[in-house]
């Protein structure tokens, strides 16, 4: 068990962001699974020792998310420590001095090693390897290997109000949708998308959702 931990622009409660980060693994439409998933119902759990820090300026999880969740760990007499950061959007790019101040380097690298059984396996065949997610990398940036199977499957098309998507095609083909059609991508080929742009990949029934 560990005993202490950091939550870094926490999304804490998929009810009030994206139900399909807990929908991938348990199926849709399951509000058993959605409270099992939330640590603001999960607060009187917490053991150890625990830092939450939130952006003021965040527009991708709202604060409302961290502050949600100290006002349970409140009520539930638990020890925490909480840092709103003035000016502080999503990714604290204009705010890394609250990241690391120190004056020296230390030993905090990782390591994941290409046998690590991918996160997600669909029934299509198709698997979702988490590469580095956002927690690991305290909300610099997410890494995500994608390998569909014969059968087309993927994420709908979506759009990030903060944050920017890349897609690199490794192998094989993918469909990709670029906010103004459907196009076919190859290995090599590369699709950066902006905050607010409309993208997908290989949804077989997409439709574009702006």
């Amino acid at each position: 068990m560990y005993k202490a931990g950091v939550a870094l622009s926490g999304p804490h409660d998929a009810r009030y962001f994206n139900l399909g980060f807990v929908e991938t693994y348990d199926g849709a439409d399951n509000p058993e699974a959605w409270a099992r998933a939330s640590n603001v119902d999960l607060a009187d759990r917490l053991a150890g020792r625990l830092l939450l820090i939130h952006g003021e300026m965040d527009d991708e999880v709202h604060p409302d998310h961290t502050l949600r969740l100290a006002d349970r760990l409140i009520a539930a007499d638990k020890d925490f420590e909480l840092l709103i950061v003035p000016g502080a959007e999503h990714t604290f790019i204009d705010s890394l001095a609250y990241v690391y101040s120190g004056d020296g380097g230390e030993v905090s690298a990782w390591i994941r090693r290409t046998d690590t059984p991918p996160e997600i396996t669909h029934r299509s065949g198709g698997t979702c390897e988490y590469i580095a997610t956002g927690d690991q990398t305290e909300g610099r940036f997410g890494l995500y290997r994608w390998t569909f199977g014969d059968v087309e499957s993927g994420p709908d098309p979506h759009f990030h109000r903060s944050i920017s998507e890349q897609f690199y095609v490794r192998s094989g083909q993918v469909r990709l949708y670029d906010g103004r059609g459907w196009v076919m991508a190859g290995p090599g080929d590369f699709l950066y998308v902006p905050p607010g742009a409309c993208t997908a990949s290989a949804a077989p029934t997409a439709r574009p959702c702006c």
